[in-house]
This record gives structure tokens, sequence and C-alpha cells, in this order.
């Protein structure tokens, strides 16, 4: 082998920083001289040798000849996991090539005792950097890739131009690399079906800081206690939140029935809240804010004595930025008085629920950069099976007093948390200034569609990048594909489907707690209507948590979301305040892609209402709509009512709901139907939902000739069997959302229960009542089998006499064991007449369901009656 070896040079390096604008007029093509051999080890830095020396550490290559093909054979210390030459001249050929951790590259016919990487170019002069580097492109196999190898002989800021040519667009890669460093960069084309896997969220500087504990307490009004030096008395109690001071006056808790329910009212009024709590010393260019999530239903605020302001309305978070009062690395005092009186001004004016008071949801301190995303909208212009496109609107804030030049990544995670795209803004942004930036997604081709039976969550991560390339702050919010119609014939669409709507209203009280429910137990009930086999919830009467939506989101139930209008309608004020509920709802809730409905209004023109009021009630609805449609154009409005005063108004929303209780307050449950063919065919524009429908059942109660209003699990179950029918019968009806999924407290009914409405399908505790099984069988594709009813453990009739057992299934057949012997296979109509014995009675279904066996097994104790004559 012939080696000729022209010289031996060491290359020159920037160390100075070069700014991006600069960046072509600095870096030298190629990385390296032409001509000139440079051959770069690990430890010192580029050879200067002698040419003795030089024979020497050129020796280490193992250069000889194996036949026709070149072999090099390097030996060297076991340190060393790099090396690199360029322009070694070998006949008559200048050839380079570098070792990195094992393996050789080069574009080079030789063998080696490393493994041998060959490419298919050699791309070097194609690269532009401040420093030594080698680069090999390869094309012909799997991956379009370019492997980099970066030498820097100091301590710098080394930045890499990529040519045009390369990839398709320029690139400019920087690294900080220390003294003698060689970096190894792997570079590829990525291929169209490629996503980012090993993603994972980064810390930022946005901090949640909960005020949970030590409060205190204290129901009325107490002048002063805003005051840092103001001092508690015995009237008040330490709390922790969320909190509510209408968790017990709400019930009739005597210990004795005497049969006579005396009760005053339960309280409305003033409270007031007081905690401290050390704030740390975050450094003055942070922004803290105060966050409430939810205060019934006019809350103001003190900080360290300071006034923060008033919000009307109990069901929608507020904030205050307290920047300027918190003191920081020191203990703070705020104090909140609360008052869920009643207001003519604010909504509701009243409503078939408590109107429950205090702190009742999470208080946070949020701890922010001078320069953060102060909101983020995220809508879906198109949308189809093929594919699906997203726009999103990110507002920025700079708060400081200089400018500040940032960096906005925003990420399209698919449901398999994958990064499918990236969206990149750079910009500065002015002092004390806000800037709004739109950026729109290509299409995601075969989008996974969000809906009931797959609820695919693809979410948009938004990082804000400052000066320095660290995270100012990260969100994340839902995005949903999906596509919906409503139709005056046909009912509800989703995706292009035909999709009855099968589903529940739920407040979000609980036994003993008021709404002072916790996250968890918020997302058990949502699971409770999951499970039911619903698809659709209706949250009445009121914007719930914030975490209820997230839940509905990641578990597949479209919603109806609806401000507190109900009942009765107020003046200006009201108004006022009706549109400020609305504005707030959808600007919290508005990325949930389970959000379908924003409602306006239930039950505001019951008769008899005066013409006033008829009046300002169809004004109101229409100022709502249109401040709707401005705020959010994707999604439709809806309003419910029963019997009416005026029908006009129904027109005046998107979508017409209907409270229908014929069987309960009205006629018999067989009417439902009848009045809902008078309803199309009357107004045959309507696109009618059944928004209500229920009837009391107090858990436990069963009779044998059920009534109206015996208030029976019995006679809840017959209205229930008869109004569902006549719904889903009617393909121009949407669907259903039963009254209610929760008993839930109403201080006004009386009932069996007094002050707790017993329409629930599950007690205000949670305990399952036989019609919760009944819709589970009709909507519900998981197998099951229930003999009815649980609850009904203790039977009589006459001796000899077969009773009825029914049982709710959905499985193809149905076989009932009565004490181990089987009563027969039923295929529908799930009914057996069997012959009870006198004391306990064992009874076991089982059901099938394309191979799947479930079974239900209960203890029936048989109590014998004797016949009229002999008694």
């Amino acid at each position: 082998m012939r080696k000729t070896i022209r010289c031996v040079a060491v290359l020159t390096v920037f160390s100075m920083f070069i700014s991006r604008e600069s960046l072509s007029q600095h870096l030298f093509q190629g990385g390296m001289q032409k001509d000139v051999l440079t051959i770069l080890l690990p430890g010192s830095g580029p050879i200067r040798p002698s040419p003795s020396s030089t024979d020497r550490s050129v020796a280490f290559l193992g250069f000889k000849r194996d036949g026709g093909t070149l072999v090099i054979a390097p030996t060297h210390p076991p340190t060393w996991n790099w090396f690199a030459v360029a322009n070694l001249e070998v006949d008559g050929t200048p050839m380079n090539f570098f070792f990195y951790d094992g393996q050789l590259y080069t574009t080079e016919d030789l063998k080696t005792n490393k493994r041998r990487r060959k490419f298919d170019e050699d791309v070097t002069r194609r690269i532009y950097s401040n420093v030594f580097h080698i680069a090999f492109r390869r094309k012909k196999v799997v991956e379009d890739e370019t492997v980099l190898l970066l030498v820097s002989p100091r301590k710098q800021l080394v930045q890499v131009k990529l040519d045009k040519s390369l990839f398709g667009h320029e690139r400019v890669l920087e690294y900080s690399m220390e003294a003698n460093e060689a970096k190894f960069i792997y570079l590829i084309a990525t291929p169209e079906e490629y996503t980012v896997v090993t993603w994972k969220p980064v810390p930022d500087q946005r901090e949640t800081i909960p005020l949970a504990n030590t409060w205190w307490f204290h129901k009325g009004d107490v002048p002063g206690a805003e005051k840092i030096r103001f001092r508690a008395g015995a009237a008040w109690k330490e709390v922790s939140i969320p909190h509510s001071w209408n968790t017990d006056d709400v019930y009739d808790s005597r210990p004795e029935f005497d049969r006579l329910n005396i009760m005053e009212m339960y309280y409305r009024g003033k409270g007031w809240y007081r905690t401290s709590f050390a704030m740390p010393n975050t450094g003055a260019d942070r922004v803290v804010k105060l966050s409430f999530l939810g205060a019934n239903q006019v809350a103001e605020v003190w900080l360290n004595e300071k006034y923060l302001g008033k919000h009307i309305g109990g069901y929608t978070g507020f904030e205050f930025d307290v920047s300027a009062v918190i003191r920081r690395g020191a203990q703070n005092v705020l104090a909140v008085k609360v008052d869920n009186s009643y207001n003519y001004d604010i909504p509701p004016h009243s409503g078939d629920f408590n109107i429950y008071g205090g702190l009742y949801r999470e208080v946070n301190i949020e701890v922010l950069p001078s320069t953060h995303i102060a909101d983020v909208w995220v809508r879906t212009p198109t949308v189809s099976h093929k594919e699906a496109t997203a726009h999103i609107k990110t507002v920025l804030k700079n708060v400081s007093s200089r400018d500040r030049r940032i960096r906005l990544v925003t990420n399209i995670i698919s449901p398999y948390r994958e990064i499918i795209q990236s969206l990149i803004h750079e910009a500065a942004l002015k002092p004390h200034s806000e800037m709004v930036v739109e950026q729109q997604t290509s299409p995601v081709r075969n989008p996974l569609l969000w809906s009931p039976d797959h609820p695919y969550l693809y979410s948009v991560s938004s990082l804000l990048y400052g000066e320095k390339g660290h995270v100012l702050e990260r969100r994340e919010e839902p995005l949903g594909f999906r596509w919906f119609q409503f139709d005056a014939d046909s009912g509800f669409f989703l995706n292009g489907k035909s999709l009855k709507l099968k589903g529940v209203n739920f407040h979000q009280d609980y036994l003993f707690k008021g709404n002072a429910v916790s996250v968890e137990q918020k997302r058990q009930d949502v699971q409770y209507i999951k499970e039911i086999g619903a698809n659709f919830v209706r949250l009445a009467h009121y914007p719930h948590h914030p975490a209820t939506l997230a839940f509905l989101d990641s578990m597949g139930l479209l919603a109806w979301a609806e401000i507190p209008f109900i009942n009765t309608v107020g003046g200006e004020e009201f108004f006022t305040n009706a549109k400020s509920m609305l504005r707030e709802m959808i600007y919290r809730d508005k990325n949930h892609p389970s959000i379908i409905l924003w409602g306006l209004g239930n039950e505001f023109q019951m008769e008899p209402t005066v013409e006033q009021d008829i009046e300002n009630g169809r004004k109101l609805v229409k100022e709502l709509h249109a401040l709707a449609k401005t705020l959010d154009p994707t999604r439709l409005t809806t309003q419910a009512h029963d019997g009416m005063a005026d029908y006009s108004v129904l027109s005046e929303t998107d979508v017409q709901g209907r409270n229908r209780y014929y069987g309960w307050y009205k006629g018999t449950y067989n009417d439902l139907g009848r009045e809902l063919d008078a309803d199309h065919r009357n107004y045959p524009h309507w696109k009618i939902l059944v928004s209500e429908y229920g009837a009391e059942g107090k858990y436990g109660h069963h009779v044998n000739d059920p009534k109206l209003f015996d208030h029976s699990e019995t006679y809840q179950l017959a209205f229930h069997e008869a109004s569902w029918n006549a719904i889903a019968s009617r393909p121009f009806v949407a669907g259903g959302t039963v009254w209610n999924m929760f008993d839930f407290g109403s201080h006004f009914k009386i009932g069996n229960i007094p002050h707790i409405n017993q329409k629930g399908m599950m007690t205000k505790d949670r305990r399952p009542k036989s019609v919760y099984y009944y819709y589970q069988s009709q909507w519900s594709t998981k197998p099951m089998v229930y003999i009815v009813s649980h609850t009904w453990t203790h039977r009589e009739g006459a001796a000899g006499e077969p009773q009825e057992v029914r049982v709710f299934s959905n499985c193809d057949d149905v076989e009932l064991f009565l004490n181990g012997k089987s009563m027969g296979t039923h295929t529908s109509r799930f009914r057996w007449r069997v012959p009870l014995q006198a004391g306990e009675n064992n009874m076991l279904a089982i059901g099938r369901l394309n191979g799947e066996i479930v079974k239900h097994e209960i203890t029936v104790v048989y109590s014998e009656t004797l016949p009229a004559r002999e008694q």
C-alpha cells in the first residue's frame, strides 16, 4: 500500500458567540480545508506532530491490504471511543472516515476489525459549522439518514447549519460543548408515518400551591373580619376547603319519628373564611394569582387587608392577580366573605335543588413566570374519517417591563401519547403586552375519532420557551376529533352515524357534604354513569367542576353544559350576570370535546307567568344565544321547558329540550309518546330532546300494586319502562336524559324522605335502585343480568300462589333457578311465575351473551298470608 501524507494541520475554530443572523458569514464550508490531512484524537485535541511523531500517530490506524481490499484495523487505548481522519490520501484518492463508540463510519469499501457502517456519499461540504466535522449520508436502505461527528477544541457554543438540499429546508443546530469534546449527531429524514415516542413533560416555572387546610369559618357577618389582627372567637370553627355551611341544616335530622315535619329553611346568608399561609420567596418577577374554583354565590376577597374585588356567580371560577399585594417569603392573611342569599339580580332565583353556601371548591395560589400563556383555544375546523385539522389560538402575555423573545412550541399528542405534529412560532413580545398566536395543523390522516364507544383523546401541549431555552410554562388542553348534528326528523348523529342519546341529568351534591365533594367522588360519579351504559349527560343546572368535564372527555360521555338561569327572570342586572356566567362557562370549558350543547335556560316560561317576564325571558335567551354563537360558533344552543306560557321562545335556540313528566305531575306515563308526536307535528322544525323525565322512588320501598305518588321503586320502574320506550321508538327524538342520576337535596321536596328529591336512579350516597339496572339492561353492551330486586328481599303472598320474578338483562337468553331447580330459559320478557316456599328462597339467574356467562343471585324471605275467607 502506498501511503501519502501531505501535511498534518490543526484547524482554527471560532470561540466567539455567533448569532443566528451572522451564521452564514462565520461558518466555514465543510469544516475542513481541502487537501489538508487532519487527524483528531481524544484527549488533548488535534495532533501537532513532528515528522517522526506523524508516523506514530498514523500507525495506530493499522493500514494494510487484504488482497485488493484496504484494511483499517486501528489499535488505540481502550478509553478512546472516537477518532477522526479527514483527507487521508490513499492511492491518490482522499479518504474520510471516523470511529465512534465501536463503529467505523465511511463511504469507502474497506475491511476493518470494527463494525463498519458504509454510507452512499460524503456530505461534509453540505454542512457548515464553526468546528471540525465529518458527515456521511445513506439513502438506499430503510432510512434516509445522515451521521455527523463534531469536535470542538475548546469550550464554546457550537453552531451547525444544514444545507437545504439535504432535508428540504435549512436547519440550524446549537450545542454547548466542552473542550476536546466530540459529539455524535444522528439525523433522520423521517418517513411519513413517524412519531416521537420518547417525549416527556418538561418542568416549567408554573407552580400551584393548594390552600386547603387550617381555615377558620364563621356563619354570619362579622365586621372587620378582613383585618390582619382580627382575632377569631369561639364562634369560629376550623374547617378545610372545599367546605359548605349547609351540610346538615338541609335535612330533617330529628332523632325521633313523630309524623310532623317541623323544620326551618336552611341557612342562606353570609359567612366568613380566614386563613394565613406562608408564601415562598418566588422572586419579584413572578406573577402570583389567587384562584377560586367556586364560591356560592357572591364572594368578596381581601388579602393582607387589601380588598381584591367581588365575584358574582356560584358555579364558575375566578382569580385575582395578587403580585403587588402578596408578601413573598412571609406570612399572608386571606379573608373571604361569601353570601348565598336570595338576590333578584343573580341567577338562580330558585330551583328544585339546594343553593349550598360556602367555598365549596378548591382555592389555590398560582405562580407564573412574567411571560406566560394566558389562554389556549382549540378548534377543529375540518373533521372526517379521512383527515382532520386543528386550529390553536394561544394568548401570550408579558407583564414584565422589558422585551422578551419567546418560542412557542405547540405539540399535537396522539391518544397513544406520541407527538404527531409540532407547530413552532418565534416572536418578540413587547413589555406589558399581549400577543395572539394562531396556528393550524396540517391534516391528520385517518384520525382516531372521539365517541362514547371509543373516546380517543388527542391533546394540545403548549411549551413556551424563553431566551435562554428554558421552558417558562407548559399547558395541555384536550383535543377530540368529532363532528355532530341534530336533525328535526332523524334525531342525533355523531361522526356521520345515527346515535340515540341515552342520558342522565345529575347534580353535584352528596349526602352530608353539600356541594363540597372531592374530585375522586366526582370521578366515581361519572364512572357510575358510564357503567349504566349512558352516552350523554346534562350537567344540571349550572357549570360543574372542571374535573368533571375532564372525566367526561376521557370516559366518552357527550355533555350539555348550562348556566343557572332557572324558573324566573330578573331585570337589567340579572341580564348582565347571566351573560357573564355564560361567558365564564364557555371560556373555561371551550376545549372539552364532550360538550356539544350550551344550555341557556330551564323552565323560565312555566305557566302562569306574567307578560313582562315572558318578554324578558325571550329577550334574554336571544341575547344569550347571540353571545354563545359569537364566543363559540362550533356548538349548538338549547333550553329546557315543560308546560309553557310562550312556546315561541323555544325557536330561539338550535335544539329544543322538553322536560316531560307525564305520569308524575300530569296525566299518565303512557301519555308521553302521544305528546312527543304532537310536538313534532305542531313544530316540525324543532330538534327535540327529552331533557327531563322521572318519578320518585324510595330506596327499598316496593309494593305489589304501585300507584302515583306512592314513592315506590315499583312505580318508578313502571314509569321509566313506559317513558324510555316512547323515546327510543321515535326517530325524530334525539334522545332523553333521565331526571335524575342521583337523589339530591331539594329543601321544598317532602315525599317519604323529606328535603331530598328521590327521582334518582341511585341514592344521595350512591346506592343503586332497581331502575339503575333496568337502564343498564337497555343501554349497556356489557353482558349483565339482575334479579329484581336486591332491595326487595322480603315478600309476602297467599300460600301456594305463584309469584312473579323479573330479571333485567341484555343477554340472548336467561335461565332462572329457584332453590337449585331450573324454572326455564327465556329469550325475551324475562319474567317467571314461580312457587315461593315459606322462609328462605334462593334465586339464581344465568345469562349468556356471545359466549360470555353472567350471573346474579339473591335470597328472598317469603311470608305466606291466609286467604281472605279464612281470616
